[in-house]
Parts: C-alpha cells; sequence; structure tokens
C-alpha cells in the first residue's frame, strides 16, 4: 500500500503543476483545439510519469568512499504481537481494508450514475422523433421535453422551442452540430471515466469543468465562422436564461456564458507560439523530479584502506550489547 500511496501523491502532484501550467498559461490561449489536447493529455501524462524510471547520465556520481566507511551490522529481526486476550477479542479490519472498500464503493456508485445517464439517452432516441440527417454526420431528433438542446454521439436533440426564430434554430443546430462533428462526446466519456476512478483527486474534477468549456469554445467558434457573430452572441444571452437536464452530452446552453463571449471576442486574433512550447520545459522539469534514476553512491571502501582495529572493536562490543538487549 505505501508503494500505491506513494504513486498517488505523485501523480496527484505532476496533475497540479499541469492544471496549475493551464490556468496560469493557456486558459485564454485563442486556440481551443490546442487547449483541448492539452486537457485530454494532462491525466494520462500525470499518471504515467511516475510509472517511468529514466536514468540521466549528466547527473555526476557521488563517491562517498573517503568518507564514509561500509560497515555491516548483524541482522536483527524485529516480531510484533499481540498479547493472547486482545488477540482472541474478534476480528480486525485494516485500514487499507477499509479504503478500499470505500473506494469501490464511490467508483461503482459513480458508474452506476453514468450507466443511467447512457440508459435515459437510450431511452430518448428511442421516444423521439427523426426529423433530419445534417450533412451525413448527425439526426436531428425532435423530443417532447423541456431539455435545452444538447447533442450526443450522432444525434441532436431539439425541443419545441417557441421562443426562438428559425434564424436562431438554426444557429443553434450548427452549434450542436460542431460538437457532433469534432466528436466531443468521447471526449466527456472518457471523463466521466476518469472521475469514476479518481473520484478522490479534485483535479480531475476541475480539468473536467475546463474541457467543457473548451468545447463550446471550439463550437462557437464554427457557428461565427457562417453566422454574424452579433446575432450570434445575443443569442447566447437569451439562451443562458434557460436550465439544462441531461448531464451527460454537449448542451447549448451553459452557465458559462460570460467566459464563452470573452473567448468569442478573440477570435481571429493571431496565436503566438511560444505560450504552448512553454510546456516543453515543464514535461522536462516533470520528467527530471518524478521519473529520473535514483542517484547512486559508490559506497565501498579502496582497497587500500581498512577499518581501524580500534573501530571494529567498538562495533563489536556494540552489537553484542544490543543481542543481550
Amino acid at each position: 500500500m505505501e508503494a500505491t500511496y506513494n504513486y498517488l501523491i505523485q501523480s496527484g502532484l505532476c496533475m497540479l503543476l499541469l492544471y496549475l501550467f493551464y490556468m496560469l498559461v493557456l486558459r485564454n490561449f485563442p486556440k481551443p483545439g490546442y487547449n483541448r489536447m492539452y486537457l485530454l493529455a494532462t491525466p494520462i501524462v500525470a499518471l504515467a510519469i511516475p510509472l517511468l524510471n529514466i536514468p540521466l547520465p549528466f547527473l555526476p556520481l557521488y563517491h562517498l568512499a573517503p568518507a564514509l566507511a561500509t560497515v555491516q551490522l548483524s541482522e536483527v529481526t524485529v516480531t510484533g504481537y499481540l498479547p493472547e486476550a486482545e488477540a482472541n477479542t474478534g476480528f480486525i479490519v485494516s485500514g487499507a481494508t477499509i479504503v478500499c472498500v470505500l473506494y469501490s464503493f464511490a467508483v461503482t456508485a459513480l458508474l452506476a450514475r453514468l450507466g443511467v445517464q447512457l440508459f435515459r439517452l437510450k431511452k430518448l432516441v428511442a421516444m423521439a422523433t427523426p426529423l433530419t440527417t445534417l450533412d451525413g454526420y448527425a439526426t436531428v431528433l425532435q423530443t417532447d421535453n423541456n431539455y435545452a438542446t444538447f447533442a450526443f454521439l450522432n444525434y441532436i436533440f431539439v425541443s419545441q422551442q417557441q421562443h426562438l426564430t428559425e434564424q436562431e434554430k438554426q444557429q443553434i443546430i450548427a452549434h450542436e452540430l460542431a460538437h457532433v462533428k469534432l466528436r466531443h462526446t468521447y471526449d466527456v466519456l472518457f471523463y466521466e471515466l476518469l472521475t469514476a476512478f479518481l473520484w478522490f483527486n479534485p483535479l480531475i474534477w476541475l480539468l473536467k469543468t475546463e474541457l467543457r468549456d473548451v468545447h463550446e469554445y471550439q463550437a462557437d467558434a464554427d457557428v461565427i465562422s457562417v453566422y454574424q457573430p452579433q446575432a450570434y452572441t445575443t443569442l447566447l444571452a437569451k439562451e443562458a436564461l434557460y436550465k439544462t437536464g441531461i448531464p451527460v452530452g454537449s448542451y447549448f446552453q451553459k452557465p458559462q456564458v460570460f467566459k464563452r463571449l470573452h473567448m468569442l471576442r478573440k477570435h481571429g486574433q493571431k496565436a503566438g507560439v511560444l505560450r504552448p512550447l512553454l510546456v516543453l520545459p515543464l514535461l522536462l522539469a516533470l520528467l527530471f523530479f518524478f521519473s529520473s534514476g535514483d542517484v547512486t553512491a559508490d559506497m565501498t571502501m579502496p582497497a587500500t584502506q581498512t577499518t581501524p582495529p580500534v573501530q571494529a572493536q567498538t562495533i563489536a562490543e556494540t552489537t553484542q550489547q544490543m543481542r543481550k538487549l
């Protein structure tokens, strides 16, 4: 268990540094496609780096032999036991067992929740009325509920939307079609599984939220390449008043409208190449601290140097006293 705890701590530190780098350097970068790949790779890199063992040949080899002598002491075995009265009191559950049970229970609950959401979506597909197929990518389905328009896999679910004009409806469908073309559903499912197995790490939940935002930025950029940005921003503000239902899927209406409007103003800006390249020094630093091989030290004594007789006698006497104790 100690090795597992060490691995979780190291991978958590890697993920924390990658997350902080994103928040400080890349969050407002006007290239959501790059940010999407970064957020998808972050948990994989954080989980993989502590498992690597990369020797660094440029590290100096420390020779400590002139300062320390090799001393081999006799093996001492320490055996722990419970008094007989306490040993017969009953079954004792270890802390590791309790942790494993709690972890398994949480994973099962989160996977069950995901399964229920997928079952609801499957049922919704069966009950909805097909309207049309868009560019061979997605099928538009008419639902009888009040859900906001959303996309899942190659389906776009729309409601009556009486409060929208025909042009606004087309813009919303274009937004969801962008989600389908960019295959955002697979990103969502990937992070749903990650949060199920790494639920104890709050960084996974934060990264999932950031990825959802990036999905919206990508879809918004695709829409304003066809429609007028001013009309689309007005539509965003209008749809922000409505709520959503099923959490799995890509929705047109999201609570982060102000962030989306801010990113829309950045659309078309020239993006420098320096910020994306800054991730390379970060990766090298993570590899250095978490994946480099241990520095070895030559602890053997030179052939011409021996332990002084007085020191050897003192060590032997100390060993005999420890055995008597």
